[in-house]
């Protein structure tokens, strides 16, 4: 471990390294597995309970003595990677923007942020098709993510939750406009039923995708929403039972994913077979322009 890691990556380390020990680690272990002397472990540990984690040095090692508070998990959780990921994770989504903005890459994110801090409101062009450029749009951005190789922004315009591609941001302004802005937790509540990037309003829609043995294998253990239920049936097939704000994206991916069908809804099921049906158009037409 370095030496020179920041403290809160090392107090993060020292939980993790604690944490579920048939033997407590012993406070020397801490100061060598650093390369830090006693006061600064001392230092890490009253850090760490200052955030309310019941961590203690006694005789027989470094122990904690209650659960940490799954908001205060998943927050340590965010930092942690962000410090050892960030470059890796986000990488393609800055070269998208950097690539497009150019110099005003980094104007685009910085006024954005401030208007997040300080809960002011901004003024964008945005491009929201090729050609098409909505102009003087006022909005309350609430939080910057990346997803799908671009960054983004999840912002109020006109009382209604919307994700914003800074890549298609043209023109940004900060304004005198104040508003409030409602607790992060309802912002990170509309991701749990998002299938990719798709964020907004509407109602949400309960969908259950059948996976092929083969499939089934490979999607057992991953991560498609927060309230997603993976039922295993006696042949070795697979159910996926999902909330979700978008039709489309699912569509989408059952389309491009050989060995998964949907269930239902039945408008998820249209939709596919429509999907399918104007790929294969696309598909004939171009066969007879080439012959």
């Amino acid at each position: 471990m370095s030496k020179n890691a920041a403290p809160l990556k090392r107090q993060i380390e020292i939980l993790g390294l604690c944490a579920d020990r048939d033997r407590p680690l012993r406070h020397s272990e801490l100061q060598d597995a650093f390369g830090r002397d006693k006061p600064t472990i001392d230092r890490d540990l009253r850090s760490l309970r200052s955030l309310g984690i019941d961590i203690h040095s006694t005789k027989k090692g470094v122990v904690i003595d209650s659960k940490i508070a799954g908001e205060l998990l998943h927050e340590l959780l965010r930092h942690y990677i962000g410090y050892n990921y960030s470059a890796v994770s986000y990488d393609r989504a800055i070269q998208s923007l950097v690539r497009t903005q150019k110099e005003n890459a980094l104007s685009i994110i910085v006024h954005l942020q401030q208007g997040i801090e300080r809960g002011r409101m901004v003024m964008i062009d945005y491009e929201k098709e090729k050609g098409t450029v909505e102009t003087g749009r006022v909005i309350c951005p609430l939080l910057l993510f990346q997803s799908l190789n671009e960054w983004r922004v999840l912002a109020i315009h006109e009382g209604i939750r919307k994700q914003y591609i800074l890549s298609k941001i043209r023109t940004i302004e900060p304004t005198a406009k104040t508003f409030k802005k409602p607790p992060i937790e309802e912002s990170l509540e509309i991701f749990n039923a998002s299938w990719n990037a798709w964020i907004g309003g509407g109602p949400k829609h309960t969908v259950r995708v059948q996976f092929s043995k083969e499939l089934a294998n490979k999607m057992a253990h991953r991560y498609f929403t927060e309230n997603q239920e993976f039922t295993h049936n006696d042949d070795g097939t697979a159910v996926l039972a999902v909330q979700v704000n978008s039709l489309v994206e699912v569509a989408m991916w059952v389309v491009s994913n050989r060995g998964a069908r949907a269930l239902e809804p039945r408008e998820l099921v249209d939709l596919i077979l429509k999907l399918a049906e104007d790929a294969l158009k696309n598909h004939q037409s171009e066969s007879v322009k080439s012959t």
